[in-house]
């Protein structure tokens, strides 16, 4: 087991990673995206407000973090999160034609 309950809501990781997933029109699609990536990272944590994922992120910095942002919050969002040594990777959720010029400027996406 990965993780451990602490009560009836709330998980302790106890892995080095985690995904963060922020969305804040979370739906049945992404629930089946969530379950295939958790067969590589185990620990998952949903946020549909920015400011409460930049706070999580924050406060977790020795735990390395994948990412997954909407592509209508990934513009505003990145640039506040880029620069945490700790977030490895940030994916984007649009497809490859709608993909913005401005991505390169980020290594991690």
């Amino acid at each position: 087991m990965r993780h451990c309950e602490v009560d009836n809501n709330r998980q302790v990781n106890l892995e080095s990673h985690q995904l963060v997933w922020l969305d804040p029109d979370f739906n049945q699609k992404n629930a089946t995206n969530i379950e295939h990536l958790r067969k590589i990272v185990d620990y998952t944590k949903l946020f549909e407000s920015s400011e409460d994922c930049l706070k999580y992120i924050k406060q977790t910095q020795d735990t390395t973090t994948f990412l997954v942002c909407t592509k209508e919050l990934a513009q505003e969002y990145i640039p506040q999160i880029h620069h945490f040594k700790h977030v490895l990777k940030i994916y984007i959720t649009t497809d490859i034609e709608n993909q913005q010029k401005w991505f390169s400027n980020y290594s991690k996406v």
